[in-house]
């Protein structure tokens, strides 16, 4: 640099995985990924905790569901999700237990929300996706 030599000494860390594993949720239309570290630093999210929306499909008529790719899930009917094993858990109780509505904590752009989603909207949805 301006004819100046420099030495430096690196030391490479491993990034982890890039990219989390997606989780379709077809009775309550949408797609979750669990949230990783690089995940993390391209969103500039505060921590890993929770599970990202990936995909929102529409419901009857066309209309949404209020939900946006990139919102972060935190809680499922008061069941804290602290990543995608939870909130898989969760998903799969609910499912079983017939729910009609479904409550979610949301992070959007650092506000917290709560997001009512009414199962039955699903049952004869659209398969498009946002």
């Amino acid at each position: 640099r301006n004819e100046k030599e420099f030495s430096f000494k690196l030391k490479t860390i491993e990034l982890g995985e890039l990219q989390g594993e997606d989780f379709e949720c077809p009775d309550w239309g949408f797609t979750v990924k669990g949230i990783t570290q690089q995940m993390q630093i391209e969103n500039r999210l505060d921590d890993t905790v929770g599970v990202m929306v990936t995909g929102v499909r529409r419901i009857r008529g066309g209309s949404l569901t209020g939900l946006r790719r990139g919102d972060i899930i935190s809680s499922v009917n008061r069941s804290i999700i602290s990543g995608l094993p939870e909130f898989i858990k969760v998903y799969r109780e609910q499912v079983a237990s017939n729910v009609e509505k479904v409550i979610l904590r949301i992070n959007r752009g650092g506000s917290m929300r709560l997001h009512s989603l009414r199962v039955e909207d699903f049952k004869e949805g659209e398969e498009d996706e946002e």
